[in-house]
C-alpha cells in the first residue's frame, strides 16, 4: 500500500510539472495574441478615422493597407483553424474529467482515513473543486444584479488560473471590488443614511451597510448565518486589502482569502433570495 501511495504522490509531482510547462506556453501564446488584439483594434480604429476624412487618401497606400489587411485576416483565421484542430479542447476537457474523479477519490479516502480533524490540504482541496463547479452559478447570479459586476468576478478567478507570477495579487483587487459592488447595490448609501440618519454619505461605514442588509432578510436562519459572518466579513474585506502590499504575494498564504470571499458573496447573493 504504502508503494501505491508513493507512486500516486510521484505521479502528480510529474502531472503538476507537465501542466505547469503546458500553461506557461499557452501563457506566452495568449500574450501575442492580446498584443495582436490591441494592434488590429487600434489600426481598425484609425482606418476608420481615415475613411471620415474628406480629403482623398494617397492610392497607393490605400491599396497597400487593404492588402495587409487581407494578409492578416487570412493569418488569424490560420491561427484559429490551428488551435481549433489541435484537439486542445478534447484533450483539456478529457483531463478535466479525470482530475475530478481523482478529486472525488482523494476527498473521499482522506474522510476515511482520519478519525478527527482533516488536514488543511482537505479543506483546500474542497474549496477549489467546490468554487469551480459552483462558479457558474454564483457568476450567473451577480449577471441578475450587474453584468458588469460577473465580469469582474470570473476575471478574478480566470486571473488566478492563468497568471504565471504573482498570481493572487490581481484577484484579490476583482474579488474585493465585486463584495463593494454588492454591497453599494444591497445597501444603498442614500438609504442606509436615511436609516441610520447619517448626514453625510463619507461617514457610511461596512457596518452600516451590513446591518442593513441583514435587517431586511425575511428568513430567520438566513439572517442569523450572515449575522455570524458579519466579522469575517470585515477581516476577510480587509486581508484583501494586502494586494497593495509591495513585493510579491505568496500564493499559499493569500489563495485561501479568495475561497473564503467566494463564501462571503455566495452568501450576499442568499440574502437577497430569502
Amino acid at each position: 500500500m504504502a508503494d501505491k501511495v508513493d507512486k500516486t504522490i510521484s505521479n502528480l509531482e510529474e502531472t503538476e510539472e507537465n501542466i505547469l510547462k503546458s500553461k506557461d506556453k499557452t501563457f506566452k501564446w495568449c500574450e501575442d495574441l492580446g498584443y495582436q488584439e490591441d494592434v488590429v483594434h487600434t489600426l481598425k480604429e484609425l482606418w476608420k478615422d481615415l475613411a471620415s476624412k474628406k480629403k482623398d487618401l494617397p492610392e497607393e497606400m490605400v491599396a497597400s493597407g487593404c492588402d495587409l489587411s487581407e494578409n492578416m485576416k487570412q493569418l488569424s483565421n490560420n491561427v484559429f483553424i490551428n488551435l481549433k484542430n489541435s484537439g486542445l479542447d478534447e484533450s483539456l476537457y478529457t483531463a478535466g474529467t479525470a482530475y475530478v474523479a481523482a478529486s472525488g477519490v482523494a476527498i473521499s479516502t482522506a474522510s476515511t482515513a482520519y478519525l478527527g480533524m482533516l488536514p488543511t490540504s482537505y479543506r483546500k482541496l474542497v474549496e477549489i473543486v467546490d468554487q469551480r463547479s459552483e462558479q457558474e452559478k454564483i457568476s450567473s447570479g451577480l449577471s441578475e444584479y450587474s453584468p458588469v459586476i460577473a465580469d469582474i468576478y470570473n476575471n478574478a478567478w480566470s486571473n488566478l488560473h492563468t497568471t504565471m507570477q504573482d498570481k493572487t495579487r490581481a484577484p484579490m483587487f476583482l474579488i474585493r471590488e465585486v463584495i463593494r459592488q454588492l454591497l453599494d447595490i444591497f445597501a444603498p448609501d442614500k438609504k442606509v443614511m436615511e436609516k441610520y440618519k447619517i448626514k453625510k454619505a463619507r461617514d457610511v461605514h461596512q457596518n452600516h451597510k451590513i446591518n442593513y442588509i441583514s435587517d431586511k432578510i425575511d428568513n430567520p436562519w438566513v439572517r442569523e448565518t450572515f449575522l455570524k459572518q458579519a466579522k469575517a466579513f470585515r477581516e476577510v474585506y480587509k486581508a484583501l486589502s494586502k494586494a497593495h502590499q509591495p513585493g510579491g504575494l505568496m500564493p499559499e498564504k493569500t489563495k485561501g482569502l479568495l475561497y473564503q470571499a467566494d463564501e462571503l458573496i455566495k452568501l450576499l447573493l442568499k440574502s437577497q433570495v430569502s
